[in-house]
């Protein structure tokens, strides 16, 4: 068949959201053909994560040879190709060397700016932080943790580690309320967290209205 087009990071796009984009479509969701197009979607997610503990670079190791032995079964007319069998590395790489993807961000970093170490926190939109002048929301979820701690500012957009955060958005299934810098080298979130399902059918989580209390984390 035709060979997919376009660059990595466009593919990635593509196989991250096609699930969206045709899922109410797939009249067989344990079609074969549509199951293995799951199981290289969550290969891909792990391969591209910016965070992976070694419980998931297991999972990983496991999930890339049952993806290229169905590969195999599936559509033994197409032999597998040099680039499958790098795949079989990409968990030891990642065991030593960390995420790919994080290394990847560095060495671009690198190309754009002529260094690799970014500053480690970029904060914007400040203030100092006093508990008594948030909601009881705000303050429940803190608590007394931080009455006692100096040099807190709270902020509503940051750049932490290279990741920019902003309130409203979403972290691990949450969203951001505030975050709190604690002597300008670290960082605590705020956040609401929402009701998730899993979806295997589709390899998607699907994200429910947030009924719970905020969360300090």
């Amino acid at each position: 068949g035709a060979k997919l087009g376009g660059q990595a990071t466009e593919n990635w796009c593509l196989l991250r959201l096609l699930p969206v984009i045709i899922g109410e479509k797939i009249e067989d969701t344990e079609d074969p053909v549509w199951q293995l197009v799951v199981q290289l979607k969550e290969v891909v997610e792990l391969i591209c994560a910016p965070t992976i503990s070694e419980p998931q670079i297991a999972l990983l190791n496991v999930q890339i040879r049952d993806y290229l032995e169905a590969r195999k079964e599936m559509f033994p007319a197409h032999k597998l190709k040099p680039k499958h069998h790098f795949l079989t590395h990409y968990p030891a790489l990642i065991l030593k060397f960390g995420p790919l993807m994080r290394n990847h961000q560095l060495l671009q970093a690198y190309l754009h700016s002529g260094s690799f170490f970014a500053p480690l926190l970029e904060v914007k939109n400040s203030t100092p932080f006093h508990l008594e002048l948030y909601s009881n929301a705000v303050r429940t979820a803190v608590g007394t943790i931080l009455n006692k701690e100096p040099n807190i500012v709270a902020s509503t957009e940051l750049k932490w580690k290279g990741t920019l955060y902003k309130k409203g958005e979403a972290i691990e299934f949450s969203q951001i309320e505030l975050m709190l810098v604690k002597e300008e080298k670290h960082v605590d979130f705020i956040v609401t967290p929402h009701d998730v399902s899993y979806l295997p059918e589709f390899g998607l989580y699907e994200v429910k209205e947030a009924r719970q209390s905020m969360q300090y984390t």
